[in-house]
């Protein structure tokens, strides 16, 4: 097949899970990228590339009558059998002017804008969202729990579109090592309201071991975020960017791994986390009940609710063995419902679909 994939977003996890699927999906298929300056050409083996520069930090690149040209001559130029958007981006609204619908693959990782989000960028997914269930030929979410959300708030007409396909273990987050589990509780990721640490640092109240301490990665204003006056002593903070094999560190030397989230999508946490063999404790929304199996792999408690979030900690960390064998049992499924090689040949699969439709 002739494949190509679009990703404006060049930061973070949704980069790094971009640059993989591209990587797998060019061992047996033909691949041409759209993509943003910042895109690591580096770690891409086959296909061709082309950079353009859209900087959401800098609002004069959108207003480049060349770089809109120069775009969809390259699209017109190229004989595609499938164009495949993998996250949102401004330029996603000038990009589905362009592209054949017959043609075209959305993966939608948010089919709802989250809590605290800024109002112009929720705006702009609302527009993406709208657009994109309207013309999309396929639309690919992470979890059987998007797919009849989506159904169920009527947000797409034709039911019949929406594929549900798995995230899997992002690889460049490997870095096993042996070290000592001196982390009582982790928090990793960005600080975003959504995602609840003011449920998680509410539950400390409800923990009889005082000794317990938290500790929480990632860049964000937490004190802003979750009004906070201070950040109590008993949490320590590493409020920063930090690489992926400081991040693997920090899972390794933890106990458990938190996600208190209030709402959530898709995620590749948890399979980074299972990776390592430790148990996770999420909350009752989005994917994680489909990802986490409750008191196999991780237990799964109510969003919002502090003293059940207590409680779960408190069992995990009171109980080594239990945690082991939780850990066993989240590694196993990387090599069944999160294997990227299964996700690949799903995706493949879905854009041979579309491809036979549009020849009948």
């Amino acid at each position: 097949m002739e494949l190509l994939l679009i990703c404006f977003h060049t930061d973070g996890a949704i980069r790094d899970g971009f640059v993989q699927l591209c990587n797998y999906l060019a061992k047996s298929n033909n691949v041409f990228i759209l993509t943003n300056e910042e895109f690591p050409c580096d770690v891409f083996s086959k296909g061709k590339i082309y950079k353009f520069t859209f900087d959401k930090s800098n609002i004069t690149t959108f207003f480049s009558y060349r770089a809109y040209k120069n775009l969809a001559n390259v699209i017109k130029n190229i004989n595609y059998d499938c164009a495949f958007i993998y996250y949102f981006h401004p330029i996603n609204l000038f990009l589905l002017t362009q592209i054949d619908h017959l043609r075209l693959i959305v993966y939608v990782h948010d089919h709802i804008v989250h809590l605290g989000v800024p109002f112009l960028k929720r705006v702009l997914i609302k527009l993406q969202l709208h657009q994109i269930f309207k013309k999309a030929k396929a639309i690919v979410v992470s979890s059987n729990f998007m797919r009849h959300d989506i159904i169920k708030k009527k947000m797409c007409k034709d039911e019949s579109k929406i594929y549900v396909n798995y995230l899997g273990l992002l690889e460049n987050h490997l870095y096993p090592q042996r070290v000592v589990e001196d982390i009582d509780v982790l928090f990793f990721g960005r600080i975003e309201y959504y995602k609840g640490l003011d449920v998680l640092l509410n539950s400390y109240n409800y923990i009889t071991n005082k000794s317990v301490r938290f500790t929480i990665v990632g860049r964000g204003d937490i004190m802003k975020t979750f009004h906070l006056d201070n950040i109590p002593l008993f949490v320590d903070v590493v409020n920063r960017y930090v690489s992926d094999e400081e991040l693997a560190l920090f899972i390794q030397r933890s106990k458990i791994v938190v996600l208190p989230y209030y709402e959530a999508t898709g995620t590749q946490t948890v399979q980074t986390v299972f990776y390592y063999k430790k148990p996770v404790i999420a909350t009752n929304v989005g994917c994680f009940p489909e990802y986490i199996t409750n008191g196999e792999d991780g237990l799964i408690v109510p969003a919002g609710n502090s003293r059940e979030l207590a409680y779960a900690i408190s069992l995990l960390l009171g109980n080594e063995s239990l945690r082991a064998q939780m850990g066993l049992n989240g590694a196993n499924k990387l090599n069944t419902i999160f294997s990227n090689s299964t996700i690949t040949e799903n995706y493949t699969n879905i854009f041979q679909k579309i491809i036979n439709k549009k020849t009948i």
